[in-house]
């Protein structure tokens, strides 16, 4: 296991960052469990549940997003893969959808989720120099993202592992980060490339190993809204690790993209996603809003914020 202050690089969408290392470990290293706790274990939502509107698609109303949460639980995937709208430095919310992923839906993958796979990179110690280069590529396109956002993938690794999850880092070798710091223009197209190939790689050697344990807990997998797509746009298709991963589970795959309803705007990049001309979030903007683009892709709109909230510290080591 390395240790807690060894470097990794935060891959955030369209690049990366560097930040302190959690406590994250190979697959290989894992304890044996046995299949004793399944998604099926989690419990049904109780709340009210109204539908929206929303063209042709299907739209639900939850009052909070853990209720919609466990709506998604419902369909019993082996891998979830969750993309996140990352947190902007310009952004009205006073939590990102990170902190408010770990806060609020993280505990219900307690006895769900066996392992989970964070876009984060370990820094290759055999490579520094190309480490280094591929750091500071990376510093262009990251430049509006929140700071802050390097240290909430941190301390979702440390509460993760704190509910029995165990988390996980990606870990390029120094053939790939020489590839990234070689490659001129493209590089960008090279890292988002080198997220889904290790994102991949890493998920199936962690579900053969629950195979062999018996162990028929879900794998969750955390990043960029990005990377999860099952049905990625022409010219993407190699930045995204959806299609490959359905085909691994059998279509035992969900891609659920997480939204902070403060985030969306009318920018071009938000319009070209195919939910956005069919959803009125002005409409219940206090309740969560559950979006099936199709049974496998489904988006999770949460509620607005009303005030901010005490950010949790990082913290070097297993939290308290």
């Amino acid at each position: 296991m390395r240790p807690l202050s060894a470097l990794v690089v935060l891959v955030v969408t369209a690049g990366c960052k560097t930040t302190p290392k959690s406590d994250m470990t190979p697959p290989a290293e894992a304890p044996s469990t046995s299949g004793s706790n399944s998604v099926a274990a989690a419990p049904p939502s109780a709340a009210r549940v109204v539908n929206q509107p929303c063209g042709t698609l299907k739209c639900t109303n939850h009052e909070s997003a853990s209720d919609a949460f466990a709506e998604v639980l419902k369909t019993k995937p082996l891998v979830l893969a969750i993309g996140e709208s990352h947190a902007q430095r310009k952004s009205a919310a006073s939590r990102s959808t990170t902190a408010r992923f770990t806060q609020e839906l993280l505990p219900k993958l307690k006895g769900v989720a066996s392992d989970v796979v964070l876009e984060v990179w370990f820094g290759n110690p055999k490579c520094k120099k190309a480490v280094a280069k591929v750091a500071k590529q990376q510093k262009a396109v990251t430049k509006h993202q929140a700071k802050k956002t390097k240290s909430e993938h941190v301390i979702l690794g440390d509460r993760a592992k704190a509910l029995g999850i165990r988390p996980h880092a990606l870990e390029p070798s120094c053939e790939q980060y020489d590839a990234i710091a070689k490659a001129g223009a493209s590089d960008v197209a090279m890292m988002l490339s080198t997220v889904a190939d290790l994102t991949v790689g890493l998920v199936d050697r962690i579900l053969k190993r629950n195979a062999k344990n018996q162990d028929d807990r879900m794998v969750l997998a955390y990043g960029g809204l990005l990377h999860n797509d099952g049905q990625p746009k022409t010219g993407r298709e190699a930045w995204a690790f959806g299609p490959r991963l359905r085909k691994r589970t059998d279509g035992r795959y969900v891609a659920l993209d997480l939204i902070s309803r403060e985030a969306v705007t009318a920018s071009a990049t938000w319009k070209s996603l195919e939910w956005f001309d069919q959803i009125d979030l002005s409409h219940a903007p206090d309740q969560a809003l559950l979006v099936t683009v199709r049974p496998d892709e489904l988006v999770l709109i949460l509620p607005r914020q009303r005030r901010a909230a005490p950010q949790p510290s990082a913290s070097t080591g297993s939290p308290p």
